[in-house]
């Protein structure tokens, strides 16, 4: 998997997983399973979306634990949209939990790539 596809994923898993538990702060942490690598590309990931505003988090440790972590205004404004795409199956933040189980690549990638196209105002 390319780096785009895996940032993709994570973001799509990492988006989900805020969107379900929010308004709660909750703590993200990396699998257990995960090699260094991997391990700092979901470091990574995750001050990738702080640092563009879709979320926060108060700390996070050297094992990739992040806490306090929740989603921003503008995460949630993303996640509550309702894209042409997501075709009656609720919000962009419903369909993402859709696409992940389905586990489609290219539906994660469409998914993905819609968010920075809602943030400056085009919901296709």
């Amino acid at each position: 998997m390319n780096n785009i596809d895996k940032f993709n994923r994570l973001t799509a898993e990492i988006l989900s997983k805020l969107y379900e538990n929010f308004p709660r702060r909750i703590e993200l942490e990396p699998d257990k399973d995960m090699d260094r690598e991997n391990r700092l590309f979901f470091i990574d990931t995750i001050r990738w979306l702080s640092d563009n505003g879709y979320l926060t988090y108060q700390s996070f440790d050297n094992f990739g634990n992040f806490f306090d972590v929740v989603l921003t205004e503008k995460g949630l404004m993303v996640l509550n949209s309702k894209p042409d795409i997501v075709k009656g199956k609720g919000t962009l933040g419903e369909y993402l939990k859709y696409v992940l189980k389905e586990g489609s690549v290219n539906a994660i990638n469409e998914v993905v790539s819609l968010i920075p196209k809602i943030v400056l105002g085009g919901k296709k």
